[in-house]
């Protein structure tokens, strides 16, 4: 309690059941939240196991990076209401600046359908496609790469192409991307909360963290153990974006 943390459990990847992993987690009155950090398809398996063994998902208790799209809804039920996420998937779905819209119309005038997670597999509206991180991060490096070649003058040689794209910043419909010293992307990052409306949980964007980097803001680094059970640890850090991030209200970022 008080924000230490007595669980951490790091399935390996393609775990398809998740329940001997939830077993190791404390129970929810003997913790004050827990993280997740799930990706892929096993998102939704592994809250469906933790519902199965420890009960509800509350939105004072859990938080995550891939944690919520429309297809999990019936998994997390309405009781999830609070609950923050965020990550590179997580793009702010309710905001529609002009560049956003033009980039969604731009995929519903190129395909008639598109078969995603976010449609339960079934044919859906390309735009809801595209504005899920996978597909946006595609078409980000597609952009990359063009912009890269035309730097180059069409010379697709390693060390032009990469000394181009090292010294591009890219203005995207969701924020501007360019790359650190190790070729890492810096991106802005949507913070969202899973909020109740008529019954259903959807997703409201409630800030924008500006150029996080892989670092996560000095966490990490060649000087540091790599993530695991034991790092980071759990504590108070200054980081660069505290104090710094964009509030959203009802889709419009204050800048």
């Amino acid at each position: 309690m008080g924000g230490e943390v007595t669980a951490r459990v790091f399935p390996p990847l393609g775990t398809t059941d998740y329940s001997s992993y939830i077993a190791q987690l404390p129970d929810p009155d003997e913790v004050d939240g827990y993280f997740w950090v799930v990706g892929g398809t096993g998102t939704q398996a592994a809250l469906e196991a933790f519902v199965n063994a420890k009960g509800d998902l509350t939105g004072d208790q859990h938080a995550g990076n891939l944690f919520f799209n429309p297809g999990l809804a019936s998994a997390l039920g309405t009781d999830i209401a609070g609950a923050y996420v965020g990550g590179f998937a997580v793009l702010p779905s309710d905001i529609k600046t002009p560049e956003i819209e033009e980039y969604l119309a731009s995929a519903d005038k190129t395909w008639d359908t598109l078969k995603t997670g976010l449609t339960g597999g079934e044919p859906g509206p390309p735009s809801t496609a595209a504005g899920f991180g996978f597909m946006y991060g595609y078409y980000s490096a597609g952009v990359a790469l063009t912009e890269g070649l035309k730097a180059t003058g069409g010379d697709p040689s390693p060390e032009p192409l990469q000394q181009a794209l090292a010294e591009l910043t890219l203005d995207l419909p969701y924020g501007e991307i360019s790359l650190d010293e190790n070729r890492s992307g810096i991106v802005d990052v949507g913070l969202s909360q899973l909020v109740e409306e008529d019954g259903k949980i959807v997703q409201k964007a409630v800030a924008i963290v500006p150029k996080v980097d892989q670092s996560f803001g000095g966490t990490f680094s060649t000087d540091t153990p790599p993530p695991s059970r034991d790092f980071p640890p759990c504590e108070t850090a200054d980081l660069p974006w505290v104090g710094n991030e964009i509030p959203v209200e009802n889709g419009v970022p204050q800048e």
